[in-house]
C-alpha cells in the first residue's frame, strides 16, 4: 500500500502523467490521486501534446518516462516548455542516470527517480519540487523574553564567577611573589656565601704571605 500525503488546498495540484505502461500508470494515476493531486494521463506523446493544450494554465508538474514510443520525455518536455517555462518536469525510468545522460536524453541535474520506486519516494520527490517551504521542517519558537529576575539572577552568577576568578588571580599573584622573592632571597645569600669565601681566602693569602716575610 502507498501511503497517503494529502496535498493542502493552496498549493498545486495538477500532474500531467505520460507513461507507456498501462499498469505501471494506473498504478502512479491512483498514488497520486489518493494524494491529492489532480492527474492528466497519457500514453503516446500525441496525447500528452493535446492534454497540455487544453489545461497548459492548470498543469504544474510533468511526470514522464524518458523512454517512449516514437519519442523520449526529454524532447517532449522540451517541446511544451517552449510554452509554459515554468512547468516542472519529474523523470523516470529503468535505465542509469549515468545512461541517460550519456545519451543526452537528460540534463544534467534534472529530478530523476530510477525505477523500480515505492510511493513514497515519489510522493517525496514531487513535495520536493513544487512544495519545498511544506517539505522544510517547522522552524523552532523563538524563546520567550527574559524577565527581570531571570536577569538579575545571570547578573548574581557574573558576579560570583568574577569574585572566585578574582580570588584565584590573587592567590596566583602572591605565589609567583613569594617565588620570586625566595629566589632573590637565595640569590642574595648565594652572592653573601661568595663573598664570605672570597674574603677567607683573602686572609689566608695574606697570612701565608706574611709567614714567608717576617
Amino acid at each position: 500500500m502507498f501511503p497517503s500525503q494529502a496535498v493542502p488546498e493552496s498549493l498545486p495540484r495538477t500532474i500531467l502523467l505520460v507513461e507507456d505502461d498501462e499498469q505501471l500508470r494506473i498504478l502512479l494515476r491512483e498514488v497520486l490521486r489518493v494524494s491529492g493531486y489532480t492527474v492528466l494521463e497519457a500514453r503516446l506523446n500525441s496525447q500528452a501534446a493535446m492534454l497540455f493544450g487544453q489545461h497548459a494554465d492548470r498543469i504544474d508538474l510533468m511526470l514522464t518516462d524518458v523512454m517512449m514510443p516514437g519519442t523520449t520525455g526529454y524532447h517532449l518536455a522540451k517541446r511544451l516548455r517552449v510554452w509554459r517555462p515554468d512547468m516542472k518536469v519529474l523523470f523516470m525510468s529503468g535505465l542509469p542516470r549515468e545512461t541517460i545522460e550519456a545519451e543526452r536524453l537528460l540534463d544534467p541535474g534534472a529530478p530523476f527517480l530510477p525505477k523500480p520506486f515505492d510511493g513514497s519516494t515519489l510522493l517525496a520527490k514531487i513535495r520536493e519540487i513544487l512544495h519545498p517551504s511544506a517539505s522544510m521542517p517547522a522552524l523552532r519558537p523563538a524563546p520567550a523574553l527574559d524577565t527581570p529576575q531571570h536577569l538579575m539572577k545571570e547578573v548574581t552568577t557574573m558576579q560570583a564567577t568574577l569574585s572566585a576568578l578574582a580570588q584565584v588571580v590573587q592567590h596566583l599573584t602572591q605565589q609567583l611573589s613569594k617565588q620570586s622573592g625566595d629566589h632573590r632571597h637565595r640569590k642574595a645569600a648565594g652572592i653573601q656565601s661568595k663573598r664570605h669565601q672570597l674574603r677567607a681566602r683573602r686572609r689566608t693569602f695574606l697570612n701565608h704571605r706574611e709567614e714567608e716575610n717576617p
